[in-house]
């Protein structure tokens, strides 16, 4: 299974002078690295969004008020799903790289929980030392973590208020903000942050452990078809759609 793993935590075997063998029970532990199958995710749900993207612009060309208001929110829907499945695959990979080794010493983890660090923060700052980034490296990290962390956001802490209306570029009419918020050229740009950072630090990054060293080299295999796919179907588009 793509992204599973298995440990043995403890087992012995002993043989005395008579030949006799003695060993104690042996267990398994099973662990699902999430991080493969929520990229896969984000781009199985930028399909249906360029999907309803393209629906939007065929309806706003034939003057389609009704064929436009369902491809906005087809469209709103496979994009906010697309852009919480990607910052989902960098939380799944920030978690296994908490485990492969003691990056941050305590205190700075319990400064962190006394000042209610920002989530991106503290990503940021581990990924930096787990991976020995250079300080140009870091930077470029922790600027994607500051864009998708506020999608993320904005996607999982939504606001029940009543806003202005926003303009939407293509069709250049008023819609809710969250139809322009939640659209394919955005959901677009964050799923290629995010395979971004992920894939580089896996491919080019100095993982300071053996445990995240194979990791890493276990895993940039398993996410390999994301990397190819986004290029070969998104990257264009992204092009086009800007930072």
């Amino acid at each position: 299974m793509k992204g599973g793993r298995v440990s043995i935590p403890e087992f012995t075997f002993s043989l005395d002078d008579d030949g006799n063998t003695d060993a104690n029970s042996l267990s398994l532990e099973l662990g699902l690295d999430l991080t493969p199958t929520f990229l896969e995710s984000a781009l199985d749900r930028l399909v249906e969004s360029r999907s309803a993207y393209a629906r939007l612009l065929a309806a706003d060309a034939e003057d389609d008020s009704e064929g436009m208001g369902s491809a906005l929110k087809a469209d709103c829907k496979a994009s906010l799903q697309s852009v919480v499945a990607s910052v989902s695959a960098v939380e799944a990979f920030y978690a296994v790289v908490k485990l492969s080794g003691n990056f941050v010493p305590r205190e700075m983890t319990d400064s962190w929980r006394r000042k209610g660090t920002a989530r991106r923060r503290q990503v940021g700052e581990t990924l930096r030392r787990a991976f020995k980034q250079s300080n140009q490296g870091a930077m470029n990290s922790k600027r994607i973590l500051k864009d998708i962390y506020r999608w993320r956001d904005w996607a999982v802490h939504p606001s029940a208020a009543y806003s202005k209306p926003a303009a939407y570029p293509e069709i250049r009419r008023a819609v809710d903000i969250r139809f322009c918020q939640f659209r394919y050229r955005n959901s677009l740009v964050v799923a290629g942050c995010a395979l971004t950072l992920i894939h580089g630090l896996m491919d080019q990054g100095s993982p300071q452990t053996r445990e995240l060293e194979n990791y890493c080299a276990e895993t940039l295999e398993k996410i390999a078809d994301s990397k190819l796919r986004y290029d070969e179907e998104f990257l264009e588009d992204a092009k086009q759609a800007g930072p």
